[in-house]
């Protein structure tokens, strides 16, 4: 007899080509911008691009709320319909009011987070804020598709999207001749991401339509139990993406203010490199994540232990080497990205110590979120966000792009390297304690 295939590979499978093929792109757009605008103005196109973070919060928590509320009561053989239909009825509502906030953050917002950018106008970085965070809110109705489609086992079918629209989204940006347009931050930012936004949407009109929603059913008001359910469910996950989101993107909101525009060039370049390989391991991260919900509703605790260790040996000896060849192919990437002033190898091994702890932190937060355990996170992400941030600002000011990763090395080693697996490990044992005591 053949032993099934677990459903987290096939997703990891299709994850790592889809990942692969959107880091590939990302990349080959860096080299494409930074030759035809020049190496300061990819800056510009790098702050932006942090926003997307940013703009994943529009679902108020509700994505990852549905994809664990699914896989429990899959787990229990509980059927989803409602659940799943509300989610998709409330998604573009939230969405709005999102949009709505943005517009009105972002004549203040604009031109303080692209206060280092010289190159443009006032009025040019208020537009250009804008734009980006519309472009990304749209583009993040797909999520809760994603999760519906994840929780049931089809996760490999929401790798196709991303794929394709970032090899679209190359075509059309190598087949324009940016560099002759005015605003063409502007038009890069529409070229590689409108295909995208537009793809999303399809994708999501699909995804309502097979799951039947009707608008005369999401106006009985019988039904608002859902997603009251949902939001109450969600408000965890989304209070802990906010924190998840300043941490990790506190860096860009350093640099902002910190460093020049050839810094943040350097900085997002080397960053998009490590993240290359980080995706290949998150796409993993990201499949196991039903699998470990439903192996704690099973309560088979010894197996998520077991997961833990197994996946990281793999990230960090990945990472390793990865770092290892990046040092060997520095004076190759300094030419290809046309990177003015090449980066000392402390540098690329401080990246890689960056990612070595995050890739242990945040596979402990996966196993925590997927046993609804998100509000233990808050501890050890709120520490790490105030020092990192502290850290950063200081730091930065004497040893530039090197204080912003010592500064990140060290906030997180003190929060979320520890702390994340102390509580996965103390969750687990009251959890266990607990069952025992009922039976």
């Amino acid at each position: 007899m053949k032993k099934k295939i677990p459903s987290h590979i096939y997703y990891a499978i299709s994850a790592w080509a889809s990942k692969i093929i959107t880091a590939s792109t990302q990349l080959l757009c860096i080299r494409h911008i930074t030759s035809t605008l020049g190496f300061e103005q990819y800056s510009t196109f790098a702050l932006l691009s942090a926003l997307l973070p940013w703009a994943l919060l529009s679902d108020f928590g509700t994505s990852s709320s549905l994809q664990n509320t699914i896989s429990e009561r899959k787990a229990k053989n509980k059927k989803n319909n409602k659940l799943i239909f509300f989610s998709l009825a409330s998604t573009p509502l939230l969405s709005i009011i999102t949009i709505v906030i943005a517009f009105t953050i972002s004549r203040e917002i604009g031109s303080i987070y692209l206060r280092s950018v010289t190159t443009i106008n006032l009025t040019e970085k208020n537009t250009l804020f804008f734009t980006t965070c519309l472009i990304y809110i749209l583009s993040n109705l797909s999520t809760i598709s994603y999760r519906v489609w994840l929780a049931n086992d089809r996760g490999w079918i929401s790798n196709i999207i991303p794929a394709i629209s970032s090899a679209l989204g190359l075509m059309l940006l190598m087949s324009i001749d940016i560099g002759k347009r005015e605003n063409p931050i502007l038009i890069v930012t529409l070229l590689l991401n409108g295909p995208s936004t537009f793809l999303t949407l399809c994708f999501f009109a699909y995804t309502a339509k097979i799951n039947k929603i009707n608008k005369f059913k999401i106006l009985d008001f019988r039904n608002l139990i859902y997603i009251k359910f949902l939001l109450k469910h969600g408000w965890s996950f989304w209070i802990f993406s906010i924190i998840a989101t300043l941490t990790a993107q506190s860096d860009y909101l350093v640099i902002s203010q910190k460093l020049s525009q050839e810094s943040i060039s350097t900085y997002s370049i080397f960053q998009k490199l490590f993240t290359f390989i980080f995706f290949i391991y998150a796409a993993v991260m990201q499949g196991l994540w039903p699998t470990c919900t439903e192996l704690y509703t099973q309560k088979k605790y010894l197996q998520m232990h077991t997961i833990a260790r197994r996946y990281i040996k793999i990230g960090v000896t990945l990472l390793t080497a990865y770092t290892l060849i990046l040092i060997i192919l520095e004076k190759e990437i300094t030419a290809i990205f046309s990177i003015k002033n090449s980066p000392q190898t402390i540098t690329i091994i401080l990246f890689g110590m960056c990612f070595l702890i995050k890739i242990c932190s945040d596979t402990y937060a996966m196993l925590l979120q997927s046993m609804n355990n998100a509000k233990l996170l808050w501890y050890t992400l709120s520490s790490q966000a105030i020092i990192s941030i502290i850290l950063q600002w200081t730091l930065s000011q004497h040893y530039q792009i090197n204080g912003v990763l010592v500064a990140i090395i060290i906030s997180s080693m003190l929060t979320t390297f520890l702390g994340n697996k102390l509580m996965f490990d103390s969750a687990l044992k009251i959890t266990h304690r607990n069952n025992e005591k009922r039976n």
